[in-house]
């Protein structure tokens, strides 16, 4: 056979066989369609929200709002405390993501809305949708800050987030922008008071996005901040865990950040907090705590408060590090600010220091008044000793008339 026919006879056997001829090896061609690529991790279980009210009710106190619904406080918190404090931010495939230093930090850091009450400080608000933070950015001037969402910020599917009017300068949190991915980042962040002054000197760079079906939260520039500091933004995966214990604290492991996220769906019908009735008697209303209106929730430990020696040092130690950093600023002032201006901010600065204190002792004596109403026992156990009481003086009023009779007759 000659050379060319050997060539024809080895296409041919090539095309009836479904065969491809390669160097080395012959293999079936692979007709089956490309399977799709897999999805991302999904959320560590599904759950509804009543898994809030059983999770954090060791932590805090659930109340119902009016205007809000059910609530719930921290426990252990100081005075001057504000969301977002207690950890630190970590850049992430899911954009910056809040790592929490508390036991509870899973679930009021990554769903929901918070906002501050006077009289009761800050609460925090149910929410289905989980995100590495629900937080407000603010970048320039040297400065990086975040704010907690208000519960008047609206995340929508499709839309982004609805947010309307602006945050309160006392809910932000500013440090010197090197510091920003720092561990402990509550140590760095300035006295509120200066917040005043922080929030027109830098610019709003909240950015949330929707991608592999999970929030995104980006704004401020990890380069930028990378530039800043001076050394790397390391960047760590998001790995989902489904922990069955009370232990649900958000963890850093090597490169990644392990987190419990589930879904989470609406409550059943009549799902409350324990310990918790919905109706109009557990809404607080002036005078109702006086009536006995509200239920105490029981099996919780009390509230860690500072007393007012406590709460009084750390207004003067405030107070102390605003006027160190005014002086500095007084030394060397911002560039393009006169001295004139920079006087101006400094004494709105100071009254801002003045309405922080008067904020947090009144609600150290908020705190005082809503202890005291609580009874330091219960009603029934009350009745039980008084009737026990009076079982006791019958018994010794009898043991003594007869002590006498039996002294008479001998």
């Amino acid at each position: 056979m000659s050379v060319r026919n050997v060539i024809v006879v080895l296409a041919l056997v090539a095309l009836t066989s479904g065969c491809v001829v390669s160097t080395g090896a012959v293999r079936p061609v692979d007709t089956r369609p490309v399977p799709p690529p897999p999805p991302p991790p999904g959320p560590a279980a599904s759950v509804d929200v009543g898994l809030f009210y059983d999770a954090l009710a060791p932590y805090g106190d659930w109340s119902f709002e009016a205007d809000l619904g059910w609530v719930w406080s921290p426990y252990g918190v100081s005075y001057g405390w504000r969301p977002y404090t207690d950890g630190r931010w970590v850049w992430s495939d899911y954009g910056w993501t809040w790592v929490s230093s508390w036991d509870w930090g899973w679930a009021p850091f990554h769903y929901g809305r918070w906002t501050y009450l006077r009289g009761r400080g800050w609460v925090w608000i149910p929410g289905r949708e989980w995100a590495p933070a629900w937080v407000a950015w603010r970048w320039g001037g040297g400065y990086v800050g975040w704010a907690p969402l208000p519960p008047r910020a609206v995340w929508r599917a499709g839309v982004g987030l609805e947010f309307g009017g602006d945050i309160d300068p006392f809910w932000w949190s500013f440090v010197v922008e090197g510091r920003l991915v720092d561990a402990r980042i509550g140590s760095y962040v300035v006295p509120a008071p200066r917040n005043v002054t922080l929030v027109r000197v830098t610019r709003n760079v909240t950015q949330y996005k929707f991608d592999r079906g999970h929030v995104m939260l980006h704004g401020v520039d990890p380069d930028d901040v990378r530039r800043v500091a001076g050394r790397p933004v390391t960047r760590y995966v998001v790995r989902d865990v489904d922990r069955v214990d009370t232990s649900r604290r958000d963890r850093i492991r090597g490169d990644a950040v392990e987190m419990y996220r589930p879904e989470v769906r609406e409550a059943g019908p009549g799902r409350t907090p324990p310990g918790r009735e919905r109706g109009p008697a557990t809404v607080t209303r002036p005078g109702e705590a006086e009536r006995g209106a509200v239920r105490p929730t029981p099996a919780t430990p009390p509230r860690r408060q500072e007393d007012a020696t406590a709460l009084e040092r750390r207004i003067r130690e405030q107070q102390q590090r605003l006027d160190r950093e005014q002086r500095r600023e007084s030394e060397r002032p911002p560039q393009g600010v006169s001295r004139e201006e920079l006087r101006k901010r400094h004494e709105q600065e100071r009254k801002a220091m003045e309405e922080q204190a008067a904020r947090e002792r009144a609600l150290l004596e908020s705190r005082r008044k809503q202890e005291a109403q609580k009874p330091s026992e219960p009603p029934a156990k009350k009745k039980k000793d008084s009737k026990e009481k009076e079982k006791e003086k019958k018994k010794d009023g009898g043991a003594a008339r007869t002590r006498r009779d039996g002294g008479g007759g001998g």
